[in-house]
């Protein structure tokens, strides 16, 4: 089971952030289904705070989906985040 968390009153017990595969070698899959739209930062940050990885991401539908590249990265425990101004959802990603 992945670690989620949201700070924010729109979370709803249907929202879900998934991470798949999870251990991994690169590729990880990401889906959320929320009831939060608009605008998120995605960010993916090593054990030490650095930020490996940031986009900014549009949710309209309540539904996200991407293949997130991190194969350049070396093996590893790392923190995915999306956040916006209405939730924060984070998992850990672990990359072996």
């Amino acid at each position: 089971m992945l670690d989620v968390t949201s700070v924010n009153s729109l979370k709803t017990a249907n929202d879900e952030l998934k991470v798949y595969p999870n251990p991994g070698k690169g590729v990880f899959n990401i889906t959320l289904d929320t009831q939060a739209t608009g605008n998120f930062q995605l960010s993916v940050t090593d054990i030490t705070g650095k930020v490996r990885h940031k986009e900014n991401i549009a949710i309209s539908n309540g539904q996200f989906y991407k293949a997130l590249d991190l194969g350049k990265l070396p093996n590893g425990v790392y923190f995915l985040e999306l956040k916006s101004d209405k939730a924060v959802y984070q998992t850990k990603l672990l990359k072996n």
